[in-house]
């Protein structure tokens, strides 16, 4: 079976009753809104719902301990004084936004919230957290994947410079990253898991076994704990879900039979 597209996949092992894997985008789209009831009915097939970290524990965790850099740290002073004004001047002109906000915290933070803007995304409900509410308005057990201070503390194993380097080039061709990042969300539309996983593994470079296939194996082993005894609904990035060390290769290998649900 070709894992090539889909984004919903039905987990079958024997007679048990099935659970569910969702490939998701950090961003509002027509896929939740066109099949919201559907999704629903899956959710609520299953005991457990799982998101790629505690969603309740996010909101009620104070963040900033994970994205500000260490030693009173500011990345600025690591730029030429031109291109560091010529990048405050861009994101205010641009996106609104005073880069001297995200200075002290790890680049790829303020990459991210650069990146929404660019798309004119910034103030939305992000699947993932329209996911949750309907697992919780379902009185489902609501999981992490992922260890919660492992997943944020991530960020501080991509090397400072590299962190810089992203966020600088997304400035040297606005252009071209709006392009990049509309071709992602349009791939997502379509279901396309090896173009969204190829777009992935392309932007993490050197970072894609960290934050892919090691991250994989941690999601992997948490929901096969659950799939064991109980039945799971679970949701991550659509990037973990296609590839050698994808979720899908990883549940066939471990013998459970997958089979797309049409969306």
């Amino acid at each position: 079976m070709s894992f090539r597209s889909g984004l919903l996949w039905k987990i079958n092992l024997s007679n048990k009753p099935a659970s569910y894997l969702f490939g998701t985008i950090h961003l509002q789209t027509p896929i939740f809104t066109n099949h919201q009831q559907l999704i629903a009915d899956k959710i609520n097939s299953c005991n457990f719902f799982g998101a790629e970290v505690d969603l309740d524990q996010m909101e009620s965790s104070d963040l900033q301990h994970y994205f500000k850099l260490p030693n009173s740290g500011n990345w600025s002073s690591d730029l030429r004084p031109g291109q560091w004004n010529k990048m405050l001047r861009v994101s205010q002109d641009q996106f609104g936004i005073d880069l001297n906000h995200f200075t002290i915290m790890f680049p790829m933070i303020g990459l991210n919230q650069l990146s929404l803007q660019l798309i004119g995304r910034g103030m939305e409900k992000s699947l993932d957290q329209q996911l949750w509410e309907l697992a919780r308005q379902g009185n489902r057990q609501l999981v992490g994947l992922e260890d919660f201070d492992a997943h944020f503390n991530m960020i501080r194993s991509i090397e400072l410079k590299d962190q810089i380097k992203m966020i600088r080039d997304l400035f040297k061709n606005l252009e071209r990253s709006k392009r990049k990042y509309q071709k992602m969300i349009s791939d997502y539309n379509e279901q396309d898991l090896r173009a969204i996983y190829q777009s992935s593994r392309k932007m993490l470079g050197k970072y894609r076994h960290l934050m892919l296939n090691q991250r994989n194996r941690f999601m992997f082993n948490k929901m096969l704990d659950i799939m064991k005894t109980d039945t799971g609904f679970f949701s991550c990035g659509a990037g973990h879900l296609y590839g050698m060390e994808g979720l899908l290769r990883l549940i066939k290998k471990a013998g459970f039979v997958l089979q797309p649900v049409k969306l």
